[in-house]
């Protein structure tokens, strides 16, 4: 994982922390104890992929997340956080929307 910009949730400002994912087309959730984001980058041969990444604000750390039941590669998709778990729905890739999704534990 990479640096990026992210959005200092207590001060409304933008930063680049180490560690931190650089995705396109990425959206953010906060779980209640962290903030998990997903989306794409691109991988050394110039293809996207999907990545993500979670940020601990108590220890101003990010860390890399499994791709073990993550959704397929998408952009314009929704998450949402049930608290343990981060669900990804709908989006797609090309011209094309997929009624799909995945789970980020």
């Amino acid at each position: 994982m990479d640096a990026t910009v992210d959005q200092d949730l207590a001060g409304g400002r933008d930063s680049v922390g180490p560690g931190a994912p650089i995705l396109d087309g990425d959206l953010a959730v906060w779980t209640g104890r962290e903030v998990v984001v997903w989306g794409l980058r691109r991988n050394a041969s110039g293809l996207f992929e999907s990545d993500g990444g979670r940020y601990d604000p108590s220890s101003d750390q990010w860390s890399a997340m499994s791709q073990d039941g993550a959704p397929t590669l998408r952009q314009g998709h929704t998450m949402i956080s049930t608290g343990s778990e981060v669900l990804v729905w709908g989006g797609g890739w090309g011209p094309s929307n997929t009624s799909s999704g995945g789970q980020l534990n």
